[in-house]
């Protein structure tokens, strides 16, 4: 089970940055006193980018076979993390000029 999780970290991670960026913005816009949220989410999608593009998400020591799951972000996954942290930027603005 363990070895799964791992195995598919990539996934895993992409998955909560999207469902905790996705539910930062519902919360910020219906309570603005909860702006913080925001600022979480931000820096982790912008650490969830910085990390897959270094080093993955996967440590191995031999080259990925066609059959494993992937260590790095595709660039769809990449285009859609982009587009939640402009999203979240533009609810901030929002939320401060109002």
């Amino acid at each position: 089970m363990v070895d799964s999780l791992v195995k598919n970290m990539t996934h895993i991670i992409f998955w909560c940055v999207v469902l905790c960026s996705t539910l930062s913005i519902l919360v910020v816009l219906s309570s603005q006193k909860y702006t913080f949220l925001l600022g979480l989410s931000l820096v982790m999608n912008v650490w969830s980018i910085i990390q897959s593009e270094r080093n993955g998400f996967v440590k191995a020591k031999e080259m990925r076979r066609a059959f494993e799951p992937p260590r790095h972000f595709s660039g769809f996954q990449i285009l859609v993390v982009i587009l939640l942290i402009l999203a979240e930027i533009g609810v901030g603005v929002v939320v401060i000029l109002l």
